[in-house]
């Protein structure tokens, strides 16, 4: 399984999808107008990763801040983790947020009470 890694710019977060060992990373800022040239290669390469994960697969979301149209991939992100779960495979989200961002820990909640996956929230001092 390919390693997809790409580097943060001014719209568009850092992005980590390593299939080796089962740890996807995305970070920063997500504001492109086209989300769909940023994120449905990385929606591809999870329904290839979820043929054959790895013992254990690792979700990092540590957001500054995203748009409405990067929540749709969030979204679709999050419901392959649960499904890959719900098979009975070992799934972890991180959804990391510095400890004064009110909206990112409103967010991390309310995915957190729609998904069953373990979903931990980890705060972090800015």
């Amino acid at each position: 399984m390919i390693t997809i890694e790409k580097d943060a710019t001014h719209n568009t977060p850092y992005l980590r999808f390593d299939g080796v060992n089962g740890v996807i990373e995305i970070k920063g800022r997500s504001l492109p107008e086209d989300c769909s040239f940023l994120f449905q290669p990385l929606l591809e390469w999870l329904d290839n990763y979820m043929q054959k994960p790895s013992e254990k697969t690792v979700v990092n979301f540590h957001f500054e801040y995203y748009n409405t149209r990067s929540s749709k991939y969030i979204w679709d992100i999050l419901k392959k983790m649960e499904t890959l779960y719900k098979e009975g495979h070992n799934v972890q989200v991180n959804w990391i947020c510095e400890s004064d961002d009110v909206d990112m820990l409103d967010a991390g909640e309310d995915y957190q009470a729609i998904f069953e996956v373990p979903f931990r929230i980890r705060e972090i001092e800015n």
